[in-house]
């Protein structure tokens, strides 16, 4: 991949849910291939068990293990990203964590740095965040985002998680986060074919209309 020159920073996408099942990374996916079409993204995977290593074959040269580990020496910068990052169409990406073991020393200052690094001098134009369901680890990565999708259901199982999830950013004093944070009712897949052409059925079916008009509204798009 080649990065674009470095200096304004890039707007930070925060994909994020308490809820389980609410197709948080299939929107996370569609929305950074649609931005992808006209500027420079790069995806980030931060949850323990993605399932994309088997959507999206990379080339092994490294994953966001490799990445933490040089961040964690002071020894990363963007040839280091470079040499780990694969491409997916025109959307950038680092391959996320083989083993899960490897997020679990992880704290949610130290991802928020990582993000803050990608952001302001890796050359992006945007950055999308995939964030795992720990709240408290993710806290502050989401005070990066520039805004936050989160997908909802209407069950009551789910309305009660919302629930509790703005009541510890309450208790947490973190209520400014509600201001950049978009619910979204995402509109279900009616059917897919084969597993190696579903990141193209997401961009062109259902849920690549729905991102294409939610991203009309962003003002800095």
């Amino acid at each position: 991949p080649v990065l674009v020159a470095v200096g304004k920073r890039a707007k930070v996408i925060g994909i994020y849910s308490p809820i389980a099942r609410c197709l948080k990374t299939s929107l996370a996916l569609t929305m950074g291939q649609q931005l992808a079409r006209d500027g420079k993204v790069l995806y980030v995977n931060f949850e323990v068990l993605t399932g994309f290593r088997s959507l999206i074959e990379g080339d092994g040269k490294g994953d966001l293990s490799d990445i933490l580990y040089f961040f964690r020496q002071e020894n990363f910068g963007v040839m280091r990203l470079k040499s780990i990052v694969c491409d997916w169409k025109d959307m950038d990406y680092i391959p996320p964590v083989k083993y899960p073991e490897d997020l679990e020393q992880l704290t949610g200052e130290e991802a928020a740095n990582l993000v803050e690094c990608l952001s302001s001098e890796c050359g992006y134009e945007y950055i999308i965040a995939d964030l795992g369901q720990v709240i408290c680890s993710m806290v502050p990565v989401l005070e990066k985002c520039d805004i936050i999708y989160m997908p909802v259901k209407e069950d009551g199982v789910s309305s009660a998680k919302l629930e509790e999830f703005e009541q510890y950013l309450d208790v947490t004093r973190h209520e400014d986060l509600k201001q950049r944070i978009l619910r979204v009712k995402l509109p279900y897949h009616s059917s897919f074919g084969r597993r190696d052409t579903y990141m193209e059925q997401l961009l062109w079916g259902e849920l690549g209309d729905y991102v294409r008009k939610l991203l009309k509204g962003v003002p800095w798009k």
